[in-house]
């Protein structure tokens, strides 16, 4: 089974030299380093990669609105991320191997990154468009086991108002627009489960690091979108968009949420490949995929190298490779016609697992104990069988718990509970099935006065 797994510890981030770093759960000699900055991308000659489409649309067959005049708009640039120099990271492994011995410094893993475009006038701020996640380009935009990303490409659409509001204000060299953006990451709680000094329990909840992941924020930043529209007028552009998508514009997008929600742990990759006619007649393809590994990249603009005809069908293809190596391949799919998104996350039915809340209530009873009740749930997750632990003491706050799991669907869930006490368990409840999403755990047979 293919997997990538990383455990920061949300309690212990540090900076060294301008670097976060965030250690591991389970090997006190791995950290994880957070991104840099980012910044406009621009070319040589200092021109901004940025691109502002004001589009023109005066309706098509596809959906029997010609002569319909319309306008819509797409915002689009490039972002830079400038990489930790390799002296940093070297003198940052110099630093903790010389206090704890060798180190390993990789990339902190990503949950999934939001980004928004923010234009300020008159002093009030407003969002344009809606927030959207980054895009990888083929070069560049993916991570590796020793440097994050380099280059990505943001893109939203802007509806009639706010783009009048942008292209005045370019145009009147008066614009205010920034850019703010999000890097969240799933970290470990360590102060979630090692609340106790019975070594016993200490020992239980220190193998069971992935029950304590939590999805955080840990970084975030907003700059400024320097343009100067006198300088390069091409920055704006006018198209009329009528029976055909010129060439490099982003004619649709496919967007994919299987690794990011974790909706398919046997899913690996998953590739879909899209087909359509050119104006000069030849069919041309668009190819791309989406990863276990880069599961915060959950979209993709698609974009054809030639003009393509828009009253012509368009087709799909998905195929998958599952995390135990095999292949699936559907078949090919028509797009709805003039469709301006191509979700390709897989149905419920295709999901071989389902999220479970399932509700523990225990018997006030416990703060009369001087020990803590354990209860078990065992459930097939992938076939396999899978126990979680719950610990229930007498400190507790509250006497509810909720647990949401990740088990095989249409299966059964089974528990079993038992008190501990100064290293010895009494069985409270032997394996039993759960029939519901609650549960009462009553300890009648527990003697307060025994120990």
């Amino acid at each position: 089974m293919i997997q990538f797994w990383g455990q920061p510890v949300s309690e212990t981030p540090r900076t060294i030299k301008g670097v976060t770093l965030y250690r591991d759960a389970k090997d006190p000699q791995l950290h994880y380093f957070l991104p840099s900055a980012l910044q406009l991308t621009r070319e040589e000659n200092g021109r901004p990669a940025f691109q502002f489409l004001n589009l023109r649309y005066t309706g098509t067959r596809c959906r029997n609105e010609e002569g319909e005049q319309r306008f819509t708009s797409l915002l689009q640039f490039d972002v830079s991320m400038r990489p930790i120099d390799k002296d940093t990271l070297s003198y940052i492994t110099s630093l903790l191997k010389n206090r704890r011995g060798k180190v390993t410094l990789r990339p902190m893993p990503l949950r999934y990154i939001e980004a928004r475009v923010i234009l300020t006038t008159d002093g009030k701020e407003q969002y344009l468009g809606g927030p959207a996640p980054l895009e990888a380009p083929e070069k560049g935009g993916l991570s590796t086991s020793k440097s994050f990303w380099t280059q990505r490409s943001f893109g939203t659409h802007l509806n009639s108002h706010d783009a009048q509001i942008l292209l005045s204000q370019l145009e009147e060299e008066r614009l205010s627009l920034s850019f703010s953006y999000s890097y969240y990451a799933d970290l470990y709680t360590e102060e979630l489960s090692l609340n106790t000094n019975n070594s016993e329990i200490r020992e239980i909840l220190e193998g069971k690091e992935e029950d304590n992941l939590q999805t955080r924020l840990v970084y975030n930043n907003t700059f400024a979108l320097d343009l100067d529209v006198e300088r390069w007028p091409d920055l704006v552009k006018k198209i009329d968009l009528n029976e055909q998508y010129p060439p490099s514009y982003a004619a649709f997008v496919v967007t994919c949420y299987d690794f990011r929600d974790n909706l398919r742990p046997d899913l690996y990759m998953k590739t879909v490949e899209i087909e359509t006619e050119s104006i000069g007649g030849p069919i041309i393809s668009f190819k791309t995929r989406f990863t276990k590994k880069h599961k915060e990249l959950t979209r993709k603009r698609v974009r054809f190298s030639y003009a393509v005809r828009m009253d012509t069908p368009i087709r799909y293809l998905i195929s998958e490779v599952l995390t135990d190596g095999n292949r699936i391949t559907g078949e090919w799919q028509p797009l709805e016609h003039c469709s301006e998104t191509l979700d390709i996350t897989s149905a419920h039915s295709e999901q071989p697992t389902e999220l479970r809340s399932v509700e523990i209530e225990i018997d006030p009873l416990i703060r009369e104990l001087e020990g803590n009740v354990q209860l078990r749930l065992l459930y097939p997750f992938l076939g396999k069988e899978t126990q979680q632990e719950l610990l229930f003491s007498p400190r507790d706050e509250s006497s509810l718990k909720s647990l949401l799991l990740n088990v095989d669907r249409m299966s059964e869930m089974q528990f079993k509970s038992s008190y501990l006490i100064d290293n010895e368990e009494v069985i409270i409840d032997s394996l039993q099935t759960l029939k519901d999403d609650y549960l009462y755990l009553k300890l009648d047979g527990i003697s307060v006065t025994e120990h």
